[in-house]
């Protein structure tokens, strides 16, 4: 979809559902690859149930409560009604909080009670749930700062300028969000010197992939692969994966 598209776990799941189905049906292999847990378990569990909590009138409303009152007290409103989302929701993160918020005064159900129940959900696919992480975690550190400095050689600021002087972050709040861009607008604004959003970037990235250890560590069937026996060859680690799958009989 386009940039300023707004987009969400309620219109992928059922796009790469089907296209998962499709890929399946050519006698293929469908591999969903990637660390953002809402969006997988909105495809293997049938849909994102929590996304049909949605009212633009109490999201508005919010949102001017956040202006009004600020980013702690509009979390601590969260921790009160939904503790376990506000443990796992960062009081900066706003849209979050705010949405997390939504779903509850829409429902009467806690976000964090939704997300349980779609993970408790049977599987819509047959599948293998192969987790990859590093032991040490310095290493792991390492590994995103070198990944953060090869997206900046790649041109990640000279991307977010263009999307960022074609209004796309006014449009598209999800956009305005994503790790990557919400760093550097500082810099494109005259605020931020690059070395420090960079450093931020960083941070951020950090964080997130202890957050992504966290929801898929909350998995039943994930299967964790420590890459530092494999001598982080991929090459080993697709063979052991495919493997695993073989001896599921899915292939």
């Amino acid at each position: 979809c386009a940039p300023d598209t707004p987009y969400s776990a309620a219109d992928y799941a059922p796009a790469a559902l089907a296209a998962a189905r499709a890929i399946a049906g050519r006698g293929n292999l469908p591999v969903f690859c990637g660390g953002t847990g809402l969006y997988l378990d909105s495809v293997l569990r049938g849909g994102a149930p929590e996304e049909t909590a949605s009212d633009a009138a109490v999201r508005e409303a919010l949102q001017a409560d956040l202006a009004a009152v600020g980013a702690h007290a509009l979390h601590e409103r969260l921790r009160a009604v939904d503790p376990a989302s506000a443990d796992a929701i960062h009081e900066n993160n706003t849209r979050r909080v705010i949405r997390a918020l939504e779903v509850y005064e829409v429902s009467g159900k806690p976000k964090s009670v939704w997300d349980r129940e779609s993970r408790a959900a049977l599987p819509a696919l047959p599948l293998v749930a192969v987790g990859l992480y590093y032991h040490d975690r310095d290493l792991l550190y390492k590994r995103i700062d070198r990944r953060v400095d090869e997206m900046l050689r790649a041109g990640l600021l000279d991307e977010t300028e263009r999307l960022w002087r074609a209004g796309v972050f006014e449009k598209n709040t999800t956009a305005a969000a994503a790790i990557g861009y919400k760093e550097l607008l500082g810099v494109l604004t005259g605020k931020e010197s690059l070395a420090d959003a960079t450093a931020r970037l960083k941070t951020a990235t950090r964080r997130y992939a202890k957050r992504q250890i966290t929801w898929f560590k909350r998995e039943r069937d994930v299967r964790w692969l420590e890459l530092e026996q494999f001598q982080n060859d991929r090459k080993k680690v697709l063979e052991h994966i495919l493997d695993e799958i073989e001896g599921e009989g899915i292939r």
